[in-house]
């Protein structure tokens, strides 16, 4: 992953780019203040996939059970404009094609800790539960792709609101 440094203060902002998706997804980040605790938008063909990364453990939503799912999937082949809008504790998230809206919606950060549960072994049948405060309220922006993931952007603008 990459994050654009300058910003990582920020907390309110707005941050769109063109994107071609080339196999698997794109992960755009936002509210990151390192590459261990951010959010990300992680867009799929079929919709967008809510991740919560806290002190390197992930958190994830799928597109189906937060409304993100797209009705038509998207095309490898063709470019796609996002944006993002981080205010306060939501995210609105937008997608267009040739200016055809594809998504509007907004996603509320989660708020508090998250628990995640840990087994000293395998062969543990009880996990050990360990609840992780999160802090999404200030971060930078920037991109992730990870093995197989691949994705192509352009025109990528970050501007405080």
């Amino acid at each position: 992953g990459c994050i654009y440094a300058k910003c990582l203060n920020w907390s309110d902002y707005k941050y769109e780019f063109e994107f071609k998706l080339r196999k698997i997804c794109l992960g755009a980040v936002l509210r990151a203040v390192n590459l261990s605790n951010y959010v990300m938008m992680q867009i799929t063909p079929k919709g967008i996939r809510p991740h919560v990364l806290v002190n390197g453990g992930w958190m994830a939503w799928e597109a189906n059970t937060v409304n993100m799912e797209f009705s038509e999937e998207l095309s490898f082949e063709e470019w796609y404009k996002c944006q993002l809008v981080c205010d306060k504790n939501t995210i609105s998230i937008k997608i267009t094609h040739k200016k055809e809206k594809i998504l509007d919606r907004e996603w509320q950060l989660p708020q508090g800790s998250l628990a995640f549960a840990f087994k000293e072994n395998e062969g543990d049948s009880k996990p050990i539960t360990i609840p992780f405060p999160i802090n999404l309220e200030y971060g930078s922006a920037g991109f992730r792709n990870f093995g197989d993931e691949k994705a192509l952007v352009k025109n990528v603008l970050l501007e405080k609101i």
